[in-house]
């Protein structure tokens, strides 16, 4: 039975007992780069067209959020996401009320999957 928790580190290949902290930090470093590099690659394709990613994206760092020792960069590529799931959020919404209020003026019988009776619509009548 090994004594600490960190002394299994040299068994798994992360450094000598004697350079722990140095190889530590090192690999930490390295776990940061990929968490950057992951969040960037999230941000990017929820550029292209799939805005769903950016909340995917902020939900699967969320503790990186609240975290103090998060990256700085790690945390600009949050943030960027979540300003562009809450512009899409808010154009998503605009779009489905505006059809939703105009689609017999616009003639946008075909966006609708059912085109409701006329009679049915009495709130909308204007006579």
């Amino acid at each position: 039975r090994l004594p600490y928790p960190h002394s299994r580190l040299p068994a798994l290949g992360l450094g000598s007992a004697a350079g722990m902290p140095h190889d530590l930090d090192v690999a930490e470093r390295r776990m940061d780069r990929a968490n950057v590099k992951l969040a960037q690659r999230f941000f990017y394709v929820g550029l292209a067209c799939l805005p769903w990613l950016w909340l995917v994206n902020l939900f699967y760092f969320r503790s990186a959020l609240c975290s103090e020792r998060a990256s700085p960069e790690l945390r600009t590529w949050l943030k960027r996401s979540a300003i562009g799931a809450a512009v899409f959020t808010v154009i998503f919404i605009a779009w489905v009320v505006f059809i939703q209020l105009s689609w017999q003026a616009i003639g946008a019988q075909d966006l609708l999957v059912t085109t409701p009776d006329t009679g049915a619509l009495w709130w909308l009548d204007n006579s």
